[in-house]
């Protein structure tokens, strides 16, 4: 099988391969977040980061509650943070996903918004590998309600009638007819609402949710949604606070090796080594 170079400096050289049969699901999800910088040439304060994780199913756990509710949570998984171009940030994710079993797994799942730069890592990194796209259900109903709201006519009752059934034919797997519903509208224009028509259309092979829980895959980015949340909102993102863009990357970086459980064996070493010291373990 051919393999795709991977990329210099960032810290992994490949496995060989164990002859292992390949098993279970890697998921990577992918999302990016605005930060608030200190004024750039370019006049503008605002950059986005991008955030991935990646995370197998072989560390994912169903629980039951007191009340019978049956819930998951994911053990372990690794994050990325990168405040900068999409291309070397799907670089430094790739790297992540081979140090996390990517070829080891049976199937590679990708779970994002459906943006453009996520959906060519696939094309880039996975085109060998048995690997699917999911566009992320919980993103594809906000759009949906957002269009609705902005270009239906009615009050809230009929605006909330009309997303609620055209999301329930995309949920059923009825795309041909959920497309129908959304046709009259494909030429409606305006910043900022998305043209439902145009994004159903151009994510068809992403939305057969039907057979994806057939199978099990998850099909919401809540995981990624939930980390972007701690690492922006809690950490770089409180009121006042605007940032060096290379500070910020330090920060991020050292928050990422936490939140993935790998300080005590990755990052306090680096600082027993730059220091001369050897780690106390």
């Amino acid at each position: 099988m051919r393999h795709h170079t991977i990329p210099r400096n960032l810290g992994f050289k490949r496995r060989k391969n164990s002859g292992k049969r390949k098993s279970g699901v890697l998921y990577i999800e992918m999302d990016g977040a605005m930060l608030n910088t200190r004024k750039s040439e370019n006049g503008s304060t605002w950059k986005e980061n991008k955030l991935g994780l990646v995370f197998s199913s072989k560390n994912i756990r169903n629980f039951k509650s007191e009340s019978g509710q049956e819930y998951h949570k994911i053990l372990s998984g690794e994050y990325i943070s990168y405040i900068g171009n999409a291309d070397t940030f799907k670089e430094h994710l790739y790297a992540m996903a081979l140090r996390n079993g990517l070829e080891e797994h049976e199937k590679i799942v990708v779970v994002s918004d459906g943006a453009a730069w996520i959906k060519s890592f696939l094309t880039t990194y996975c085109s060998e590998l048995d690997a699917i796209q999911i566009l992320d259900y919980t993103h594809l109903k906000e759009n949906i309600f957002k269009f609705a709201n902005a270009c239906i006519r009615g009050g809230k009752k009929a605006k909330t009638a009309w997303g609620t059934k055209l999301k329930e034919l995309v949920k059923a797997g009825k795309i041909s007819e959920a497309l129908k519903m959304a046709e009259p509208y494909k030429d409606f224009k305006r910043e900022g609402i998305p043209n439902i028509y145009t994004y159903l259309d151009n994510n068809k092979e992403c939305i057969d949710y039907p057979a994806y829980a057939t199978k099990g895959y998850f099909i919401g980015s809540g995981a990624i949604k939930s980390g972007n949340r701690s690492t922006m909102q809690e950490r770089l993102k409180l009121p006042g606070m605007r940032w060096d863009v290379e500070t910020a990357q330090y920060v991020l970086s050292a928050k990422m090796k936490y939140d993935s459980g790998l300080w005590d064996s990755y990052v306090v070493p680096l600082v027993y080594k730059h220091f001369g010291l050897r780690p106390p373990y």
